[in-house]
């Protein structure tokens, strides 16, 4: 099933590797024909300003007091002390924004004692610069997946599944939104989870591999709330992959996915941990609820009960005719507005029953059951957030 990666690519020695020039061009171009990235005011665009005021507090000042940053809208969290919405790409946008505001001190810029004044600073071309970094790092690593197959992706169709999941609008575009950095998150998961499989095969250490995946998940988590299900995705990935064995399940299939089900157990945990403390430091609750982050604003009903879960799958069942409309309405339908997840998901449904039908083995049904529960979880979040693609809602679909 697998290739060892260190060789996968024709060639590709490292992530940059021969092609080092060829992508600082394409950072360097997407960064010099955007320059209305350094102008644009978010200060009335609430997530936009939110995340920039978590990066540069966190980059500049390294602390959690947000009293001097800029303003974010009218959303604040519930504590009324923290911007309203999740800090993860803010964290990730950090290292960037702090690095980029060593000139801004240089040269006496005024964004460092007002922050008001972010517009054209070097600190504010961090997150920008930040954002390209990130989705480039994500389409190298999807490189290296789609090499560590026996049936190799292309580079070139690699890129256009990259490009075609939606991400690019809010790397050209929208820079100072989370999805770049979802992209890279889920990408890094998929990437370990791919690698700790070789690794277990090879009879080699699997942990620190399984340890990448749980830090994609922690950091999709850290991002937003509703990315919480991506703690399956690595289950979903490893039972896909152990059901694509040309030799079938073997007598010691079971340890092997009970020790990589393990590693992963404890690669979440050892990274979703500082997650839970950052929350509480941030929202005053390890585990926050929509109203702890986001002030009054719920998407979903609190569940306190038997009886509110009852109403929520009663809910779900009364938006579920909707669930066309995502697939084939005539504003952002999927079908058209991103075909790679409708026949992906079909796709690896068709392929997995097959494979049960012809050698008649029950872990492709299993890998199926997961996919299948995997993406209703997601399809339940788009239910309820009753929000059309122009926002990107249909990214939860995309893992």
């Amino acid at each position: 099933m697998t290739a060892p990666l260190s060789s996968a690519g024709g060639g590709l020695s490292g992530p940059w590797g021969r092609r080092t020039w060829f992508v600082v061009l394409i950072l360097f171009t997407f960064l010099l024909t955007n320059r209305h990235q350094w102008a644009a005011d978010v200060r009335t665009s609430s997530d936009d300003g939110i995340y920039l005021a978590y990066a540069m507090s966190m980059g500049m000042d390294m602390d959690l007091d947000f009293s001097n940053e800029i303003r974010y809208g009218a959303y604040m969290a519930a504590n009324e002390r923290s911007p309203g919405g999740f800090y993860g790409a803010g964290l990730m946008a950090a290292p960037f924004v702090g690095l980029f505001s060593l000139v801004d001190r240089a040269l006496g810029n005024p964004v460092i004692g007002d922050r008001d004044q972010f517009r054209h600073s070097w600190s504010y071309f961090g997150f920008s610069f930040a954002t390209h970094v990130y989705f480039l790092l994500s389409v190298l690593l999807s490189w290296r997946i789609g090499a560590a197959f026996r049936e190799r992706a292309s580079r070139e169709l690699v890129t256009l599944f990259c490009i075609s999941s939606g991400v690019l609008f809010y790397v050209l575009i929208r820079p100072r939104m989370g999805h770049a950095f979802e992209f890279f998150t889920f990408t890094l998961a998929t990437y370990g989870t791919v690698r700790a499989w070789e690794y277990d095969v090879q009879r080699r250490s699997a942990l620190l591999w399984a340890a990448v995946a749980g830090l994609g998940v922690a950091l999709s988590v850290a991002i937003k709330l509703s990315n919480v299900f991506v703690i399956l995705l690595p289950v979903v990935l490893i039972f896909m992959i152990h059901s694509a064995e040309a030799d079938g399940p073997s007598k010691t299939s079971g340890h092997r996915l009970a020790r990589l089900f393990g590693l992963y157990a404890a690669g979440c945990i050892a990274f979703l941990l500082p997650v839970a403390i950052l929350n509480d430091l941030i929202y005053d609750a390890p585990f926050p609820s929509q109203p702890q982050v986001y002030g009054v604003r719920t998407l979903v009903p609190a569940i306190d009960g038997l009886g509110d879960v009852l109403a929520l799958v009663e809910e779900w069942f009364r938006l579920a005719p909707n669930i066309p409309v995502i697939f084939f309405g005539a504003e952002f339908g999927l079908l058209y507005s991103n075909p790679l997840v409708v026949f992906g998901l079909f796709g690896a449904g068709a392929a997995l029953l097959g494979s049960a039908a012809r050698n008649r083995r029950w872990m492709p049904v299993i890998a199926f059951a997961t996919v299948v529960v995997y993406f209703l979880l997601y399809l339940s979040i788009v239910l309820f957030w009753k929000s059309t693609a122009s926002s990107y809602g249909y990214r939860y679909l995309f893992p």
